[in-house]
């Protein structure tokens, strides 16, 4: 029996498609996860406004729509026409389209985090810094330049050869996209971290609660910046006409960036506690009162003796004020979760200064 033929044409496409195909690998499993978060997301917060929903849902066709796009930028070259030498040079237009794509998704889950600080720094100390607003509008430039450099990127590379990518302005439209997405990416990280770090209390389960926050929101914004320096790097190292190692970031940022926000918005049942009242308060035998006007109400905190007294307080809420700092505001419903940092009209915590005189509970040492 003859020995098969081999093919006297073998190429090493491991820097090519090799590398982009380790990139779909990651995508399609970060695409199944955030498809999973987004199920538990309607599954869970149904009671979430209908514009938080309807991004999700968008969130998710669109992340749906560019891995359709990613599937298909292999496909062709290695099983349509496999073997097939002309293809080779030929740049899949599909690569642009997923990139386009993607960043449609990134954009948007980037005006979510910075919507965020923007709200959350308000109502902290933060909000009053002469710097804070120079800070956004150089945060809003950057981010305008993102996709300047996206648009132009894709102005010159659409219907070209691969070597187009290697050419001196569509390396440095590349360089800045990728430059400009970590960027507000370490921004957002950071801001976010610092609000909730500034937050700390002397009480515990509402440290406990920034510092779950904390955790995640770090968390989630670090590895999405790291990914982003890392195709950075890999963009500079390599020339992208013969070697597209970048891909093995850039291709999986779209899901990676869908998937950490919905991890921060399921996460909001865990970093407030189990069940549908949510504590803010490390007291230790605490029972509130019946809220009715001219009620007292003695317990033993640390020690020492507390005594409360009641105003006519909402049959909802039952808030404790110390220093004029609001420490805890517990509904005896379930409220709806819109946003942690949101107004709080949709929270169940709300962390910032309020005058005391306005508090419905009063809280001081008894003699």
């Amino acid at each position: 029996m003859s020995a098969a033929m081999e093919n006297p044409i073998i190429l090493d496409l491991t820097p090519t498609y090799g590398a982009m195909i380790v990139g779909t690998y990651l995508s399609c499993a970060i695409w199944g996860i955030s498809s999973l978060q987004t199920y538990l997301y309607f599954w869970c917060y149904d009671d979430d406004a209908i514009y938080l929903k309807l991004l999700v849902g968008f969130l998710w066709c669109m992340d749906t729509i560019h891995q359709i796009f990613v599937c298909k930028a292999t496909w062709k070259t290695l099983i349509q026409t496999f073997g097939g030498i002309v293809n080779l040079g030929a740049l899949p237009q599909e690569t642009l389209h997923n990139l386009w794509s993607a960043y449609v998704v990134v954009g948007i889950v980037q005006l979510y985090y910075f919507r965020r600080i923007v709200n959350f720094a308000s109502r902290t100390s933060y909000g009053r810094r002469w710097w804070i607003w120079p800070l956004y509008a150089f945060m809003t430039a950057v981010f305008l330049a993102q996709y300047a450099s996206l648009f132009g990127f894709l102005s010159e590379t659409f219907n070209r050869p691969v070597a187009a990518l290697s050419e001196p302005l569509a390396m440095d439209f590349a360089t800045t996209l990728l430059s400009c997405t970590a960027g507000i990416d370490i921004f957002i990280g950071a801001g976010m971290f610092a609000l909730l770090h500034a937050q700390r209390t002397q009480f515990r389960a509402t440290s406990t609660m920034l510092g779950r926050l904390s955790f995640i929101v770090v968390n989630t914004g670090l590895v999405t910046a790291l990914l982003a320096i890392t195709t950075l790097v890999l963009d500079v190292t390599y020339d992208s006409s013969t070697n597209l190692w970048y891909t093995v970031g850039q291709i999986p940022a779209c899901s990676l960036y869908f998937s950490g926000l919905l991890a921060n918005l399921n996460s909001r049942q865990y970093v407030r506690g189990h069940g549908g009242i949510r504590t803010i308060s490390n007291f230790e035998d605490l029972t509130p009162p019946v809220l009715d006007s001219g009620i007292s109400h003695t317990f033993t905190y640390g020690g020492s003796s507390k005594h409360t007294r009641v105003n006519r307080l909402p049959t909802s809420t039952f808030g404790i004020v110390s220093n004029g700092a609001v420490v805890v505001d517990v509904h005896k419903h379930q409220a709806t979760d819109h946003d942690e940092f949101s107004d709080n009209k949709s929270v169940d915590v709300e962390m910032g200064r309020m005058d005391t005189k306005s508090a419905d509970v009063e809280v001081g040492r008894a003699h």
